[in-house]
């Protein structure tokens, strides 16, 4: 007889709640194509279809069967940084979450350095001006006038993801957290400390894109397992697969050597700690 598959507690609280789609009960997926499209009017370059297609069947699982966690594996100039300012600002707008009178709660986009985490907030800083939306920014925090929402943007680290009430977390290159540094702490554990932000938000979406790094770590055995009930997961895709409009020849003229060009570009984990690092490193 098979055995029976345990049941996360935390999915099958979210299943059994109530879902709570955004304003006028129009589902995220519309919303995200109808930003996305709002955006592309304004000058900015839209999200591929391959992009469009794989965020909004999450946005259609996350409202449906409570998925709450997005990740993706794609490989370099794909937009992936792109896609995660746009869901950012689409939670930030649309979303629905029971926020206490008097608080203001973030969705909070952890980056590997601060000089990315700065971009990021420019970008996203840019866009709700773009979309006419009112908002209040103080270095990397902004504030959206007449709500209780905010957006920060920061470099990963223990101290970024503590102290915050969150609604919406994101890691931006994350299998290289470690690589960077992430000050001195493993990838993991600053993850968790960011997921823990939203522990008074059952319905708070988790959104983890990089490109591959080594096969080991729970990015690799997250990817390489797959969607499942409770994640949903993109790629490995190549960029040129995600991004149509980025050639493999292109791809190939900026990156001639080949373990480098399959990781970077082709979205293929290396397959051990020297296949990652040069000798001198390692």
């Amino acid at each position: 007889m098979a055995r029976k598959k345990a049941v996360d507690p935390l999915v099958e609280l979210v299943r059994q709640a109530p879902v709570r789609r955004a304003v006028n009960n129009v589902p995220l997926s519309q919303r995200f194509i109808e930003l996305d499209d709002k955006l592309v009017a304004e000058g900015v370059p839209p999200s591929s279809d391959w992009w469009r297609r794989r965020i909004c069947n999450w946005l259609d699982r996350y409202e449906r069967d409570g998925v709450l966690e997005l990740w993706g594996c794609v490989g370099r100039g794909a937009a992936k940084s792109t896609q995660i300012y746009k869901i950012t600002c689409l939670f930030a707008l649309y979303g629905n979450f029971n926020i206490p009178r008097g608080e203001v709660h973030y969705a909070v986009c952890l980056s590997r350095l601060k000089e990315e985490a700065a971009k990021g907030i420019q970008i996203i800083a840019r866009w709700l001006t773009l979309l006419g939306t009112e908002f209040e920014r103080k270095g990397d925090v902004i504030e959206i006038s007449g709500t209780q929402k905010g957006i920060r943007v920061v470099a990963a680290s223990v101290q970024a993801a503590t102290g915050w009430r969150a609604y919406f977390i994101a890691c931006d290159e994350y299998a290289k957290w470690a690589a960077g540094g992430v000050d001195m702490m493993d990838a993991d554990e600053v993850r968790s400390s960011a997921k823990a932000m939203a522990a008074t938000h059952p319905r708070a979406p988790v959104v983890t894109m990089s490109t591959p790094w080594g096969a080991f770590g729970s990015f690799y055995d997250t990817i390489t397992t797959g969607t499942t009930d409770s994640v949903d997961v993109l790629g490995p895709a190549p960029t040129w697969e995600a991004a149509p409009h980025v050639t493999r020849e292109d791809c190939q003229k900026k990156e001639p050597n080949k373990r480098r060009f399959d990781r970077e570009y082709g979205a293929i984990f290396s397959s051990a700690a020297t296949s990652v690092f040069t000798t001198e490193v390692v």
